[in-house]
């Protein structure tokens, strides 16, 4: 990213097709792969695995942002990773799923909120501030996504 540009930056992934249950899910996680599902409106749900340090790298990357994932020989589609599910303990992923997303639609996203700064009243050891709103809904286009 270069000057005011703090667009998402595009994070690739490469996944594994497959279809498991319970047990497969344990062998799954034991080679190292973290089992996700890819859905979204115009593509046909499925069950895959990837590489944990690989999608380590693409959150550290994209965080919650757009990323691009090649399932198997298929061509790449974009997605946004939808529900993280971690280890309580050791905090590494034990699920995701990823929503495939249109470039030419746009989304509706829950977007946290940062105060920053303070306002003068503050200093006042009697004030509380009261936060009513943690995040706040915006519509967007995939590409349009903010770091910032």
């Amino acid at each position: 990213m270069t000057g005011g540009d703090h667009r998402w930056k595009r994070s690739f992934c490469k996944l594994s097709p497959g279809a498991w249950g319970v047990t497969s899910y344990e062998r799954v996680r034991e080679a190292n792969q973290v089992p996700a599902a890819v859905y979204g409106a115009k593509t046909e749900s499925q069950l895959v695995s990837v590489d944990a340090k690989a999608l380590h790298r693409v959150l550290r990357a994209a965080g919650m942002g757009l990323v691009s994932l090649q399932i198997g020989g298929e061509a790449p589609v974009n997605v946004l990773p939808r529900e993280v599910q971690r280890d309580p303990v050791k905090r590494r992923v034990l699920h995701i799923d990823f929503q495939v997303v249109s470039m030419t639609e746009k989304l509706r996203l829950h977007v946290p909120i940062e105060p920053t700064g303070s306002a003068p009243v503050m200093s006042n050891p009697d004030m509380v501030l009261v936060r009513r709103m943690d995040t706040v809904e915006v519509e967007c286009l995939p590409a349009d996504i903010r770091l910032t």
